[in-house]
């Protein structure tokens, strides 16, 4: 499958849509140098169409995305609806079939009403994509609060039977509403709300819908103040669609959903976003402002358009972040949030993660760690899976309450054996860079991927990944339980050999900060196996700095045998529980399994082995953690990711010495599901792996075998892990596209 990509600034154009015309290498974000608020495009025949907001709604149009000539206002005044009294922004456009054989062209767009003052949503129509439109004489949608921000969605085969837009009055929020069959009148039916606002995540407004299978994405503007001026960034939502035209009924925030796509050193305060392009050709157009234009807390200075490649194919409607390599001129190689990734992944040179851990919020667990740091360097320890040719870092500040400031950072070999000492070997270490330069800021909920740097990392290896942190973080985001030896030393330590972490001022921390995927280029890369799960995932039982969890012996078995090219990444959380659970320290399953798994760069394969904690905290949720996995399983393969199910080990030592009936009967129902018996109705894996069987003691089978058990039974120690990897049938881990 294909990750969720967006590559912002000076990037090959594949579109061949004027056959006449040659196509530059690369363009200029952004492309037009006028005042271009609130753009919308629309493909017409091999020409692109830009609207924007103004007085007579300028518009401009391209062959190739690249070079873009103005053609005038296409809604000039003498052509107003008489209830308009000007003030127009957020146009969009839509083609409805018209007889015979022709087409027109609906314009909607916001106003004001001249009678209430109120901000209220106009149409209008014409011949050409260039107008000139005519108004109609009468708002569309003018509720008592307002509506403003139409954009139609999408429907497969003639003009769109929806409009999303945003009203202030009652229930403040984006709406849906049915449109007649020629898109000028509504339909009687009332708005649906879709997503609205909420006192924690903000206010959602500038809506867009794009389809993505059997879901649908909602982007939009997203801010924390109702102020025009405010800083703003681009947010997502999932949402459901339902009956015979497949409309959009419903909308849910996902975890950092209003921080899909946030400024940098390059734009600020990006919004209004909206998609345009087929559907294995799409483009995401947005407006914002230069630089330094919010530096008081307010924006300044005019908004411009933004056109960057997205790559949803595979994609669930909530999944992922976005790649943002932002470049200011071509060839200028300036890279902020996200990764980089082609639309369609052959076997073949591509990045896969070799490392990543499943983010958590500080709890009084990080002990000492727990506020943070302050003038401070982490000399992070992960150890790889995949070898590559290049490397790059991602740092998550998902649960941070403000920014976080990262001053300088490195990544280079660690000296070998891991947890004997904070020494990386000197010649390997390499400055990290994010768009460029040496500094980032991590916005609260968002992630920062460096540009990539060459070394030549090995698999199966420690490397070091040095952060000096100048200023206070605040509680961090990170994982708890590494099992990985890491050293934290004051200042800035980022290109000490090692001493300068073990003297004066210097600790050592089995957790991880901040640090949450290091990802290689590969010759032959076949995408990235993630293995999410609870302690037994985690290594609980395994010996620290040993690499001695099940994940880390599917490494061994891998780099023995092969296939290569393939990252193993074990995102397991101590505790964690499949089902949102108001006592865990750490988000469920479900609530994280977009950021720490579909996230993750070229995912193909997750292994999911989940369910211990929920049945051993309730006794009555069997049922729900089949409703539970079957959620996963769906999610999933809607991002065009295979689910290999795992079998829930025996419990008995965790509750005593017997393990109480109602639980047992809940562990055999559920194991049935995931192991797909024809009378309990499968899950839909595409493999199981049966640790219940590969761990349990033959002549006790609700008891873990005493040779693989560590203390207390629930856990599995070193020659467990090693039973459990055992099991995986590697041939399952390979990508069919990629053959073995």
């Amino acid at each position: 499958m294909t990750v969720l990509v967006v590559v912002v600034g000076a990037l090959v154009v594949p579109l061949p849509r004027d056959p006449g015309a040659a196509l530059p290498t690369t363009y200029v974000n952004p492309p037009i140098d006028d005042a271009t608020a609130d753009p919308f495009v629309l493909d017409w025949g091999q020409r692109s169409y830009a609207y924007v907001a103004g007085e007579g709604l300028p518009a401009y149009v391209t062959g190739d995305l690249a070079t873009w000539t103005a053609v005038g206002d296409v809604l000039p005044a003498e052509r107003f609806g008489r209830w308009m009294a000007g003030g127009i922004t957020a146009p969009a456009v839509a083609v409805f079939p018209d007889d015979p054989g022709g087409a027109r062209f609906v314009l909607w767009f916001t106003a004001t009403d001249d009678a209430s003052g109120r901000r209220c949503i106009g149409v209008a129509t014409a011949a050409a994509p260039t107008g000139p439109f005519d108004a109609a004489d009468e708002p569309l949608l003018c509720p008592p609060g307002g509506a403003r921000d139409p954009s139609p969605v999408p429907a497969a085969g003639g003009g769109p039977t929806q409009l999303v837009f945003r009203t202030d009055g009652g229930r403040p929020g984006i709406y849906a509403q049915r449109l007649g069959p020629d898109g000028l009148t509504p339909a009687p039916d009332p708005p649906t709300p879709l997503l609205l606002d909420d006192a924690t995540t903000g206010r959602a407004s500038r809506p867009a819908i794009v389809r993505t299978g059997d879901e649908a994405l909602l982007l939009f503007t997203s801010t924390t103040a109702p102020d025009d001026d405010a800083p703003r960034s681009i947010g997502r939502a999932r949402c459901t669609l339902a009956g015979a035209g497949a409309e959009v009924t419903g909308c849910t925030r996902v975890p950092g959903g209003r921080h899909w796509v946030v400024g940098d050193e390059v734009v600020e305060s990006p919004g209004a976003p909206q998609v345009f392009g087929e559907a294995t050709d799409r483009w995401l157009v947005y407006d914002a402002y230069e630089p330094g234009a919010c530096a008081t807390g307010r924006c300044t200075g005019e908004r411009r358009m933004h056109v960057d490649k997205l790559c949803l194919e595979g994609m669930p409607a909530g999944g992922g972040r976005p790649t943002v390599p932002r470049t200011g001129a071509p060839g200028g190689g300036r890279q902020g949030l996200g990764r980089a990734a082609a639309c369609r992944r052959d076997v073949g040179e591509g990045w896969v993660a070799t490392w990543a851990a499943g983010i958590m919020p500080a709890s009084s667990q990080f002990a000492a760690q727990e506020q943070g740091f302050a003038d401070q360097t982490v000399r992070q320890m992960v150890h790889t899976s995949v070898g590559g040719e290049a490397v790059r870092v991602r740092l998550s500040n998902t649960f941070g309450t403000g920014p976080l400031h990262v001053g300088r950072a490195t990544v280079g070999l660690a000296t070998e054996p891991a947890g004997s000492a904070a020494a990386v070997q000197p010649r390997s270490q390499r400055p990290l860079t994010f768009g460029g330069s040496t500094t980032v800021v991590v916005p609260p909920g968002g992630d920062v991927v460096s540009d990539a740097v060459t070394l030549d990392v090995p698999p199966d290896h420690d490397l070091a990944v040095n952060v000096w942190y100048p200023e206070p973080t605040g509680p961090p985001s990170g994982h708890l339980v590494a099992l990985e030896t890491s050293y934290v030393g004051p200042g800035d330590l980022v290109d000490d050999p090692g001493p300068g972490f073990t003297g004066a001022g210097g600790t050592t921390t089995e957790s991880a900060f901040f640090v949450s995927a290091v990802e290689v280029l590969v010759d032959d890369a076949q995408g990235t196996v993630v293995l999410l799960g609870d302690s037994l995932t985690d290594g609980a039982g395994s010996v620290p700095d040993a690499e001695q969890r099940w994940s880390d012996h599917v490494v061994d078995r891998l780099v023995a045998d092969g296939p290569a090219g393939l990252g193993v990444v074990n995102v397991g959380i101590a505790g964690n529980p499949l089902l949102p659970d108001a006592h865990s320290t750490s988000p469920s399953a479900l609530e994280r399994f977009d950021h720490d798994v579909l996230a993750q760069v070229d995912v193909d394969t997750v292994i999911v082995l989940l369910g211990t904690n929920d049945l051993l905290g309730h006794l009555q949720i069997g049922p729900a953690v089949v409703d539970g996995l079957r959620q996963l399983v769906a999610r999933a393969h809607a991002a065009g990711v295979r689910v290999v199910g795992v079998t829930v080990p025996p419990l008995a030592g965790s509750v005593g010495a017997a393990t109480p009936a109602a639980i047992e009967q809940a562990r055999t129902d559920v194991n049935a599901r995931i192991r797909g018996d024809t009378a309990a109705g499968g899950l839909g894996y595409d493999a199981v792996v049966d640790m219940d069987a590969a761990l349990r003691d033959p002549a006790d089978p609700h008891r873990m075998d005493e040779d693989y058990a560590w203390f207390g039974g629930l856990h599995p120690n070193d020659v467990g892990h090693e039973a459990m990897a055992a099991a995986v049938d590697l041939a399952e881990l390979v990508p069919a596209s990629a053959g073995g």
